[in-house]
């Protein structure tokens, strides 16, 4: 199994994901960092950590227009007894703004909401609890220390881990670090380049339509680049592809169809001629049991299935499970429910089944049916369907009435599941 130039053929025993997962990782190299702009950076993995440097807000902050004072001068204040307090003239302290006077007993100034409080003011009184005439303010309720008042560092404080390595970013991660005045974020360069193969796509006798579901998964799991080239079933020719690929530093490389045993594993004699430092041909996964998992030069080359549930399955099962590993991802949570099943699911004891369902709620349940509608080359299961049930090697099966977790892709609607 390990070694250069060394690969494990099917021979009886198929190789549990899991095992794989774990030791093709010990071969990779991480990919390079590169630095995005904060809007292109948005569901990429930091490469770096960040800590808040900068307090926000930096000084005590208005959260209400009103009318700054000192807590103390209006301890008493009342409907029946209000307080009366000298305007500071012609003054407004605006929203951002730091006034650069300092608030003396008896004193009081108009503030916006943002408005940074003058030194000595520690409270806002809110501006339908005054009422301003001639230069004197009349206060007709009492405010405490800090009422009405953003503390320094009370959205951001200073040492606050903003985005760690291995976080995928998201919105408030942008928030946060543009409070801090970045623009820019370093995150890992993880490009792919998918090797689509086949006579029959060369020759434009069909449409490699599989290609564009491994695209748009690639692009929605953290991948900063995908590359795709169509090429025969030619093994010298995909040996040349992937060499390609591997020299512009691309950190994943995808070969799309050639796995089968036989005459036509064209991918799989390819990935062997890389002399790869670890290989593995044939995993205990259905669909998807042909695929390859290797590391050529440090990098993650994978020749896989082209029929479209196989790819998902490769897809989700395995190479998502390498990013996790390899690059120490701190995902966030696919989406999940629990639910009875409404059919009978078959799994193959040695296997980790990929099984496309349909989920449908009534009321707070869900129930949860396969799609029986064609094999791993099913688009049609994956368009009519909404989630994927994963049957564990060690489970035979499920039975009618059990309660099953399934992984969700798409939108749940109310009312039995009926696929026919």
């Amino acid at each position: 199994m390990l070694g250069r130039g060394v690969g494990v053929e099917v021979l009886g025993r198929f190789a549990r994901v899991d095992e794989v997962v774990s030791e093709v990782v010990k071969y990779l190299h991480l990919p390079p960092s590169c630095t995005l702009d904060l809007l292109h950076a948005l569901g990429k993995v930091s490469s770096c950590t960040i800590t808040c440097s900068k307090p926000i807000p930096p000084h005590l902050k208005a959260t209400m227009d009103g009318v700054a004072v000192r807590s103390s001068d209006v301890a008493h204040a009342s409907e029946v007894n209000p307080i009366y307090l000298k305007l500071r003239s012609n003054e407004v302290v605006h929203a951002c703004e730091l006034p650069n006077f300092e608030l003396r007993e008896g004193e009081c100034v108009l503030i916006e909401t943002g408005g940074y409080l003058p030194r000595g003011a520690d409270a806002v009184v809110r501006l339908e609890d005054v009422e301003v005439a001639d230069g004197t303010v009349a206060v007709y309720r009492s405010v405490p220390k800090y009422g009405n008042v953003s503390l320094v560092g009370e959205e951001l404080s200073t040492g606050d881990t903003i985005v760690s390595v291995g976080d995928v970013i998201r919105p408030w991660h942008l928030a946060a670090l543009s409070s801090q005045g970045l623009s820019s974020i370093e995150v890992y360069d993880l490009k792919c380049g998918v090797v689509i193969t086949g006579d029959e796509f060369v020759r434009s006798l069909a449409i490699p339509y599989t290609m564009w579901l491994i695209v748009g998964w690639l692009r929605e799991n953290w991948f900063t680049e995908v590359t795709t080239c169509v090429v025969p079933d030619d093994t010298s020719i995909i040996v040349s592809k992937v060499k390609e690929f591997i020299s512009r530093d691309y950190s994943v490389v995808l070969i799309v169809g050639g796995t089968a045993l036989g005459r036509k594993d064209y991918s799989v004699k390819a990935i062997k001629l890389l002399e790869p430092e670890y290989m593995v041909h044939g995993l205990a996964i259905r669909p998807g049991r042909t695929t390859c998992v290797s590391s050529v030069d440090g990098r993650l080359v994978i020749a896989m299935s082209g029929l479209p549930v196989a790819a998902l399955a490769v897809l989700e099962l395995i190479l998502r499970s390498i990013l996790i590993k390899w690059l120490g991802v701190r995902a966030p949570p696919r989406a999940v429910v629990r639910g009875k099943l409404v059919k009978k699911v078959a799994g193959v004891v040695g296997y980790r089944c990929f099984v496309r369902v349909i989920v449908r709620r009534i009321s707070s349940e869900y129930f949860i049916e396969p799609i029986m509608v064609g094999g791993s080359g099913s688009l049609r299961s994956l368009v009519l369907g909404n989630g994927y049930l994963v049957v564990p090697e060690d489970v035979e099966g499920y039975d009618v009435g059990d309660v099953v977790e399934v992984t969700l892709y798409g939108h749940v609607e109310e009312g039995l599941p009926q696929v026919s």
